[in-house]
């Protein structure tokens, strides 16, 4: 999911601050940045965020 890393990179946030963000732990925005695991609709969507 190179998106979600570039969305990440380009707003300056560390995947640690994203994670806080999407309340998700550091090693779950890792999988989806790598693509091993997906992101679902919810997490996505949730207050817009992305």
């Amino acid at each position: 999911m190179e998106k979600i890393r570039a969305f990440r990179k380009g707003n300056g946030m560390s995947i640690q601050q994203l994670a806080d963000t999407i309340y998700k732990r550091k090693g779950t925005v890792s999988k989806y940045e790598t693509g091993d695991i997906a992101i679902d609709l919810v997490t996505l969507y949730k207050d817009q965020f992305i």
